[in-house]
């Protein structure tokens, strides 16, 4: 049947962005979530892992850095969020 519209992931804001872009998510039921970023040609860049989640809306923010802490160049990047019930993705565009 689907997923249900309550696993949402919101556009980011500001977008284009340069110091840091938020963007909101909502959950249907308790999930571990993760929250991966890659670059235009498909390379994961960042990732995080949120465990044990409450039915609920979250917001998150992502400085533009890679996982190791070291600033990424500007270009279009892919936020995607995975859950237990699926996994949903938006564009983003980083100016430095």
């Amino acid at each position: 049947t689907g997923l249900s519209s309550s696993f949402a992931l919101s556009a980011n804001y500001p977008n284009p962005f340069n110091h840091s872009t938020t963007f909101h998510y909502t959950i249907e039921k308790q999930s571990d979530i993760k929250i991966l970023i890659y670059n235009i040609q498909g390379n994961l860049v960042f990732t995080d892992e949120i465990k044990s989640l409450d039915p609920a809306s979250y917001t998150y923010q992502w400085n533009g850095n890679n996982s190791n802490g070291t600033g990424m160049p500007s270009g279009v990047y892919i936020y995607k969020i995975q859950s237990n019930t699926g996994i949903l993705a938006r564009k983003m565009t980083f100016i430095k």
